[in-house]
C-alpha cells in the first residue's frame, strides 16, 4: 500500500511520539499543550510504510536514556496505526 512519505517526531519536553505527514515541516506543538513541545526527528516513514531510522544507536535505547516512560512497543502501535489507514 503506498502512503505519504512521513516524519517521526518524540518530544522530548512530553515524552511522546509523532508521526508528520509532512516531512518538511517541524512540528509546532503537537502534544497541543501550553508547555512548548521541542521534537527530535527520530526516523523517516517511506512510502512503502518502511521506517528509517535517524537516531545513533537502537530505539530501545534512545527512549530508555530519555527516562519518561515511553516504550518502544508504543512506538509501534503508533506505526502499524499509521500504516493501517
Amino acid at each position: 500500500m503506498k502512503m505519504i512519505p512521513a516524519g517521526l517526531y518524540y518530544c522530548v519536553t512530553h515524552g511522546d511520539c509523532f508521526i508528520i505527514e509532512n516531512i518538511n515541516c517541524q512540528p509546532i506543538n503537537p502534544c497541543q499543550t501550553q508547555k512548548q513541545c521541542f521534537c527530535e526527528l527520530i526516523g523517516n516513514i517511506s512510502s512503502e510504510g518502511d521506517l528509517t531510522v535517524l537516531i545513533e544507536g537502537n530505539l530501545e535505547k534512545y527512549f530508555s536514556d530519555k527516562n519518561d516512560g515511553y516504550k518502544v512497543s508504543y512506538l509501534k502501535n503508533l506505526l502499524n496505526k499509521y500504516i493501517s489507514m
